[in-house]
């Protein structure tokens, strides 16, 4: 999909309105992203990771700014892609789990991190203690 139509949906989407199943908490935590699979590896181990944060967190899904969309040679946003994302926690703490990409689109203007897109992304994978962790993170921050 072209940047403009993407650009268009995103604008939409505000202009209608927000239908997410899941209140989102806006949160800003360092965050790494690694590709665990992805349809172009062809079963090889992705290495590379992308350092970026959190813009917002739910329990089914995390909107990330991220200065780029490629670890190494594998886009981060390709349908069929699975993520490992790692979030720190204010403790300090590493808060892990698998996504898949839902959407992205570049930000007006460069962030004074570097981040230069938002990918938004569906949890699909979380352990028993990481969710009761996500919960309370999300119990702790006011809407």
């Amino acid at each position: 999909m072209s940047e403009r139509v993407r650009a268009v949906f995103v604008s939409l989407r505000d202009y209608v309105g927000n239908r997410r199943r899941s209140p989102r908490r806006v949160l800003r935590l360092p965050v790494s992203v690694s590709v665990r699979s992805a349809p172009e590896m062809d079963g090889a181990v992705g290495a590379f990771a992308v350092e970026g944060f959190t813009r917002d967190v739910s329990k089914n899904g995390i909107a990330l700014v991220m200065p780029a969309i490629r670890a190494g040679s594998v886009y981060l946003t390709r349908e069929g892609t699975v993520l490992h994302i790692t979030i720190t926690l204010r403790d300090g703490l590493p808060l892990e789990f698998e996504g898949a990409p839902v959407r992205y689109h570049n930000l007006e203007e460069t962030d004074e991190t570097g981040g230069r897109y938002m990918i938004g992304v569906q949890i699909t994978r979380i352990g028993d203690a990481e969710r009761r962790r996500l919960n309370a993170l999300l119990a702790s921050v006011k809407t």
